[in-house]
């Protein structure tokens, strides 16, 4: 299958269509575009995590306060696959 995607080298003003789940890999996500293309958007800090059925699923970068503190805070991991 990755022969035949068709990654674009420049600047497109075409629209994400959606994610390819199947594509993910911890620093990056790969969307196709409304003309057909695909971008590839790569972090330099991890936007995924492997959760224990070998899913890429989306660390959610929200924190929480924790009760009960002033200086405690959380990051919510979804447990969704």
């Amino acid at each position: 299958m990755l022969a035949e995607i068709r990654y674009t080298s420049f600047i497109t003003h075409a629209r994400i269509v959606e994610e390819i789940i199947e594509l993910r890999e911890e620093t990056s996500k790969t969307y196709l575009m409304e003309d057909g293309s695909y971008k590839l958007v790569i972090s330099y800090n991890p936007v995924h995590y492997l959760n224990n059925q070998d899913n890429y699923l989306n660390i959610d970068e929200n924190f929480v306060k924790k009760r009960g503190g002033t200086q405690d805070w959380s990051v919510l991991i979804s447990q969704r696959c």
